[in-house]
């Protein structure tokens, strides 16, 4: 602050620090996750506030003045509402004010906009006002519901704009997989649901295009996954079912769950595999069918195997035709040259 440096200067120094010691994202103690811009610009703007509180007050204890006052914003959180326009004494011996203890000294949370000012009550044509008002709860909120709903919906805004921003970077990238482009346009358009209002301009046009290929992409995204990196089983329910299907006679009997792992995993890598989408009325998401005629394997949007089971074609046509499936496209088709 001394040198004149910006916010957005610290925040630079902060990132390359954070990246030097190997650092490339946060999560705090309660379980969210930060991005090391965000963190940084977190960090850069509260010890900036903290600095500002320990400058202003050594100024007041060189100057003789021993009276701070807290800035007032409206809206403010529950943690800033107790505290706003009260007055401090910094020593504690001016017994008409309470004591500015630290967790009294803004910044109070991270990324907090208040701040410390010098008081004079005898410049404060609301002195006794204000005394009164200083020495009333430090800790219950004071806020009315109106307050409490205008500073929700300020956080609501603020997250949306956040989480559009994030979205974009994703969309606009030549880098990221389709997986995190899928993630990224979903959260664009819940912005946008949450809010009521219709996308405008690039917003409008991405979210367009990911709805009409929604299908497609996801089953690209699917089926790579079991291509890749082989097939999962729901927990609990792996040998279970296993045995189930030897029973039928969809397996052969001496097979394990590696051996139908494998043969899964060699069904969905096939070149000229048919991919079918597979939604029914009542089931929580979408099922994507693996099929070469002879083998079926149902895989749901969590890439997790729902079942798998060997048929006849007659019985895998009357499947097909049964369930109403949407035929895709080949593995081949929807993954050209396979990427």
């Amino acid at each position: 602050m001394a040198s004149g440096t910006t916010i957005k200067d610290m925040k630079q120094r902060v990132i390359q620090r954070l990246l030097d010691q190997g650092q490339t994202a946060f999560v705090d103690k309660l379980g969210r996750k930060w991005r090391l811009d965000s963190y940084a610009e977190m960090v850069a703007r509260t010890t900036t506030r903290e600095a500002a509180s320990a400058a202003t007050i050594n100024t007041c204890r060189e100057a003789g003045l021993d009276l701070v006052k807290i800035t007032t914003h409206y809206p403010t959180c529950e943690k800033c509402a107790p505290l706003q326009g009260k007055v401090f004494s910094i020593s504690g011996e001016d017994k008409r004010y309470p004591k500015l203890m630290d967790e009294y000294r803004p910044p109070i949370h991270p990324n907090c906009r208040h701040s410390l000012h010098p008081y004079v009550r005898e410049l404060d044509p609301e002195a006794d006002k204000v005394q009164k008002y200083s020495n009333t709860s430090l800790t219950k909120d004071p806020r009315s519901e109106e307050e409490k709903q205008a500073y929700k919906e300020m956080r609501d805004a603020v997250t949306i704009a956040t989480n559009r921003k994030r979205a974009r970077e994703v969309l606009l990238s030549e880098n990221a997989p389709l997986e995190e482009k899928m993630e990224a346009y979903k959260k664009l358009k819940k912005t946008y649901e949450d809010t009521g209002k219709k996308p405008v301009g690039f917003d409008a046009q991405v979210i367009k295009h990911y709805q009409l290929n929604e299908d497609k992409y996801n089953a690209i995204i699917i089926s790579d996954t079991v291509i890749n990196d082989g097939p999962q089983w729901k927990s609990g329910k792996d040998i279970e079912h296993l045995n189930k299907r030897k029973k039928r006679g969809h397996i052969p009997e001496n097979w394990t769950l590696d051996d139908y792992n494998r043969k899964i995993q060699e069904l969905c890598s096939k070149a000229d595999n048919e991919v079918y989408l597979y939604h029914k009325e009542g089931f929580k998401q979408k099922y994507y069918v693996f099929g070469d005629k002879e083998w079926i394997a149902i895989i749901g949007q969590n890439k997790v195997i729902d079942t798998a089971f060997k048929v006849d074609r007659m019985n895998y046509e009357e499947y097909i035709k049964k369930n109403g499936m949407n035929f895709l496209g080949t593995v081949k088709e929807l993954r050209p040259n396979g990427q």
